[in-house]
């Protein structure tokens, strides 16, 4: 059973790649949200503050006017931890790029677009955890049965064409649904060539 818990060994991998991309993105939207509030808050305390320094006469404006650079301080040291923070997700998520569901799930667009491995990667990809899992499950049940007739160079040859075959019926299926509204204003070019699909099922 090498070639089945290699192949599951390989769907779990790429589908972790993709979630920590994912996360890396999400992470520096986050960080860059945070960072933009963050400059507003200071803009809006540096205002307040000269304000403060404009009619300072005593010693409350003045301990206020103290406190308000104090803050001063921390908001700036925060936003500039936050774009900086921001920028190191951006960068982890850029090394990891490929793996964008744009580039390795399967669509029209991906196909028309000269991206001709989506024929394999969607196969070891998966929506989400329970989609994976599942999978998995029913592979694992199969899979080494088959291998055990077939052998595992076979085993993973079936894997890749049973995939590609699926894949390419599925464009097909799609192009013959649109065949009436193909043209540059048609629903095809509009959207349904950016449905995207994955999963070994």
């Amino acid at each position: 059973a090498g070639a089945s818990l290699a192949l599951v060994a390989a769907n779990i991998c790429f589908f972790s790649v993709r979630c920590v991309y994912e996360g890396r993105q999400k992470a520096a939207s986050t960080a860059r949200s945070a960072a933009a509030a963050a400059k507003k808050e200071l803009v809006a305390l540096e205002e307040a503050s000269a304000a403060v320094s404009t009619f300072n006469d005593g010693g409350d404006n003045l301990a206020l006017a103290r406190n308000s650079a104090e803050a001063l301080v921390e908001l700036t040291n925060r936003e500039e931890q936050l774009r900086e923070e921001a920028e190191r997700c951006k960068a982890h998520a850029k090394n990891l790029a490929w793996f964008d569901v744009d580039n390795v799930h399967f669509s029209g667009a991906a196909i028309e677009g000269g991206k001709w491995w989506v024929f394999i990667t969607p196969s070891f990809d998966h929506a989400n955890l329970p989609h994976i899992v599942n999978n998995m499950i029913m592979f694992a049940c199969c899979a080494p049965e088959l291998e055990a007739e077939i052998g595992e160079v076979a085993m993973v040859l079936a894997y890749l064409s049973t995939g590609a075959a699926g894949w390419l019926l599925n464009y097909a299926l799609l192009k013959w649904q649109f065949r009436h509204d193909l043209g540059e204003m048609g629903m095809w070019q509009l959207g349904a060539k950016f449905q995207s699909s994955c999963g070994s099922s």
